[in-house]
């Protein structure tokens, strides 16, 4: 859930509760109810997380946040778990309704420079498929190597190449 847009001085702290109950509180509470049965099938764990961690967006403070924590929540379930294999995934700029809003609604808070990237990478044809993506993490879902245990990656990096 990307929403709210805001600069941090416009803040609206209902909608940055809202943001991480979506992209991080409904993974805890998930993963906190489904982990007896994890841990008796050695199970994994996919967090789709978000390339905008590392890149500070005009507005993005909820969604960049909440998946940052999001990382930080993986690698505290790698760690407490060993049984359990878990993963993050940044999927990219993916060719969904998120996307569409970012090019056609958001002009008003973020910087016209900053909203060309995303306008320029649908005209351009290079947005990432959802089932290119699907795929990455349909595949890590069923044979997560356990050495990624733990990791945040691009979906295209070139350690998940037999994940594709």
């Amino acid at each position: 859930m990307l929403d709210p847009i805001a600069k941090v001085e416009d803040a609206d702290l209902a909608g940055w509760e809202t943001a991480f109950q979506v992209n991080l509180f409904s993974n805890v509470d998930l993963i906190k109810n489904a982990l007896p049965e994890l841990r008796k099938a050695n199970g994994r764990v996919v967090m789709v997380s978000s390339g905008a961690v590392g890149l500070p967006f005009t507005g993005w403070g909820a969604y960049g946040s909440s998946k940052a924590a999001l990382n930080h929540l993986n690698m505290t379930l790698a760690h407490e778990e060993p049984t359990i294999s878990s993963i993050a995934i940044a999927p990219g700029i993916v060719d969904t309704d998120m996307q569409k809003a970012l090019r056609d609604d958001h002009g008003d808070v973020m910087p016209h420079q900053e909203q060309s990237i995303f306008i320029n990478l649908k005209e351009s044809g290079h947005i990432v498929k959802p089932s290119d993506v699907g795929t990455v993490l349909g595949n890590l879902s069923l044979n997560l190597e356990k050495e990624l245990s733990g990791k945040y990656l691009n979906w295209d990096d070139s350690v998940l190449a037999s994940y594709r």
